[in-house]
């Protein structure tokens, strides 16, 4: 009865991981956008210097 107990552990195990990494991504993806949205109004001022 001890492995089909420690094959559900590591799928549970596996799956929290997957979740976290998943997270993870989305979290940076969210920093990533808000950095390129603070830096729109910079870009468009060079942009428009160099026009």
């Amino acid at each position: 009865m001890a492995t089909p107990r420690i094959s559900c552990l590591l799928q549970i195990a596996v799956l929290s991981i997957s979740a976290n990494v998943s997270s993870a991504a989305a979290i940076t993806s969210r920093l990533v956008a808000a950095q390129l949205v603070k830096d729109l109004p910079a870009q468009t001022r060079s942009l428009n210097s160099e026009l």
